[in-house]
Parts: C-alpha cells; structure tokens; sequence
C-alpha cells in the first residue's frame, strides 16, 4: 500500500511539474507574434500558453475562464473548415461573415447568437469587431469577441472569450489594452 501512495506522489509530482513548463507567467509586456508579423502587449502576471506554437494564447485564471489569442493566418489557411480563403480585397463585413462561418462549421456552441458585428480600426487598419454569445455544453453562457483584418500579408486575429457572467466584462480592459497596442512588423 505505501508503494501505491509514493507510486501516486511521484505522478502527481511530475504531473504537476510538466503542466507547470507548459505555462509561463508574462513579465514583460511586449510579446512578438511566432512569425514575427505582429508585436502586442500583453497583460503582466497572466501566463502564456508555451505549448501554443502558431499563435499567442494567454489567461489569467485558466483558459476556461478567460483567453485572449492572437495569431496570424496565411490568407489559404484562414477558414479552413468551411475551405474559404482570406484576402486584403475583402470588406470588413465579409470577413466577418467569413469568421462566423468558420465559428458555426467547426464548433458546435449551443444557442450561438450574435451580439454586435461591426467595423473596427486594428493598428491602423479597417477591419472587424465580431461579438457573440453561446453556451457550453453544461448551459455556462459564454461571450466571444473576434477582432480582425486582412491585408497583404493574410488574415489577423485577436480573440477574447469568457464566461458571460463576471469574468467577460471583468477582463475585457485587458484585452482592449492588447488590440490597442498591437504594432506590425
């Protein structure tokens, strides 16, 4: 029987040490984006996800109760559920559109509603603000907020979500803080 507990120490230990190298607090503000395309502040004491390697995906209190992402998309790779392509000729509401189809294709999110869905200025560029809410598959109302643009270079993407209630409006100056101080390489 003492074998088994020790057995089971060893394992939670090591358990516990692996999760804890697959996160890392965030101490500096400025992260670049993997591809070196982008540069955003990100919020100090929140940790970053380093087993993410295509995109920036940082929490505060764990990713089911708030996540901001940020990535970079090859305009071929963009919507690659319903195989639809980005590109910098498309309107803002069209990539929104795009977004939403993309969401509805390869999530199943119970009650899925859209909340605002309009035009947005990224770093200078003319893009999109996309809001929605829908609920989990234990009835926890969630609140996505899409940002995003195309141009040249591909489709860029800064996504927060949390639940609805509290944490959503709780952390979304963080997030707005990240959208506004993006900077691109």
């Amino acid at each position: 029987m003492h074998r088994v507990k020790s057995f089971a120490f060893v394992v939670i230990a090591l358990f516990t040490l692996s999760a804890c190298s697959l996160w890392s607090r965030v101490e500096t503000p400025l992260a670049k984006s993997p591809d070196n395309s982008f540069t955003v502040p990100l919020p100090i004491g929140w940790v970053r996800a380093d087993f993410v390697k295509d995109r920036i995906v940082v929490t505060r209190d764990g990713p089911s109760l708030q996540l901001i992402e940020a990535q970079h998309l090859a305009h071929d790779k963009a919507f690659p559920k319903t195989e639809k392509t980005s590109s910098a000729s498309l309107l803002p509401s069209e990539l929104a559109e795009l977004t939403l189809a993309e969401i509805r294709t390869a999530e199943e999110l119970n009650g899925l509603e859209v909340i605002e869905n309009m035009p947005a200025t990224i770093g200078g560029h003319s893009g999109f603000r996309l809001v929605i809410k829908f609920h989990n598959t234990k009835g926890l109302a969630y609140q996505r907020e899409i940002v995003g643009f195309a141009n040249d270079n591909g489709l860029f993407q800064f996504v927060y979500q949390a639940p609805a209630l509290h944490y959503f409006v709780r952390n979304k100056i963080d997030f707005d803080n990240v959208v506004a101080g993006v900077q691109f390489n």
